[in-house]
């Protein structure tokens, strides 16, 4: 703040951006088991596995992940891939996933009863 009682909104936006996620140094490569946030679009990722066995990306490698919707997702691996998203904890994607999927709180149905004919 100025003596003037002027406040300069870039000065208070560089200052809250300084701390942000937004702000933390960006993923190189996205690994196994670990979690992801893209900030500016609320997504969260964790990576499951890598592959390079898929037929719809012409056997390059991929890597499979989940969003905290429950979604499944395959990216290619590439440079331009992790872009944008940083490292996230697992707890924070854990009871974002609660809030977003009911997940059943008991076991697979029974199979049904073989049919005699």
């Amino acid at each position: 703040m100025s003596q003037n009682k002027i406040i300069n909104l870039d000065e208070v936006r560089k200052e809250k951006f300084k701390n942000s996620l937004a702000n933390a140094p960006a993923v190189m490569a996205f690994e196994p088991g670990q979690y992801y946030i893209y900030p500016e679009l609320g997504v969260m990722a964790h990576c499951l596995f890598i592959t390079d066995k898929s037929h719809t990306f012409i056997n390059n490698l991929v890597y499979i992940m989940e969003d905290q919707h429950g979604n499944l997702v395959a990216e290619i691996m590439d440079d331009e891939t992790c872009i944008g998203w940083h490292d996230l904890d697992a707890e924070v994607f854990i009871e974002a996933h609660q809030k977003c999927c009911i997940m059943p709180k008991s076991g697979p149905p029974d199979p049904p009863e073989p049919i005699a004919g």
